[in-house]
């Protein structure tokens, strides 16, 4: 069963695949919201590769690698894409030898198979209008969520890999303690463990999401 992680706020709501209906909105809906947004970020040369077509399946069939925050009018203010995809195409991205045009539906590893797996940061936007602390809390809020109830389930993450193309995402990496490995045809590539990720954030996730914390302790991967 899908369950969207619990951000309470009267402005902002987390929604992934089995909340859309809710809000009106089918996949392709939120999908061209997100490529909107990332057009108004973006220049060409550093939007990721990729259409609706590709992304459709991967959206719909891969449901715990998103989330998006929308404003209480609908409008997209904020969303966060991964990727767990096979070895080969994972350690591909991280050296910069493949590009974001390889992830397809196909290579994505079943989450609902316990195991330790590498997790690909694909993009992370937020909308300048909604700028500011409360838009920065539910991304981080629900990317933990997600974390917690995977562990909760058997399924961890041992390091996170993303490529970013401008001041603002090279500032999220430091934060989440990631470092820089090399450039790439779109930016730079940072990476890291998500065991210090976790440690990065261990006092206020320690009250938030205790049991985070404990399975990835148990699992020695922090």
């Amino acid at each position: 069963m899908l369950v969207c992680d619990k951000y309470e706020s009267p402005n902002l709501s987390v929604v992934g695949l089995a909340e859309l209906h809710q809000f009106g909105l089918n996949v392709r809906d939120i999908l061209s919201r997100i490529r909107e947004l990332d057009r108004q970020l973006y220049s060409q040369t550093c939007q990721g590769v990729g259409s609706l077509r590709q992304w459709l399946p991967i959206f719909s069939q891969n449901p715990e690698t998103w989330r998006a925050i929308l404003a209480g009018n609908r409008d997209l203010a904020a969303y966060w894409q991964t990727a767990v995809v096979e070895d080969d195409l994972y350690f591909g991205l991280k050296s910069g030898v493949s590009g974001e045009a390889k992830l397809l539906a196909s290579p994505y590893k079943n989450l609902n198979q316990q195991g330790i797996y590498n997790l690909y940061f694909v993009s992370i936007c937020v909308s300048p209008r909604f700028r500011g602390v409360e838009t920065n809390l539910a991304l981080i809020e629900s990317f933990f969520s997600m974390l917690d109830r995977l562990s909760s389930n058997g399924v961890f993450f041992k390091e996170v890999t993303g490529s970013v193309c401008s001041p603002d995402g090279e500032q999220i990496c430091k934060t989440f303690r990631l470092n820089y490995l090399r450039d790439n045809t779109i930016g730079k590539i940072y990476s890291g463990s998500v065991g210090s990720m976790i440690d990065r954030f261990k006092g206020p996730l320690s009250a938030r999401f205790p049991r985070l914390l404990e399975n990835y302790q148990s699992a020695r991967l922090s």
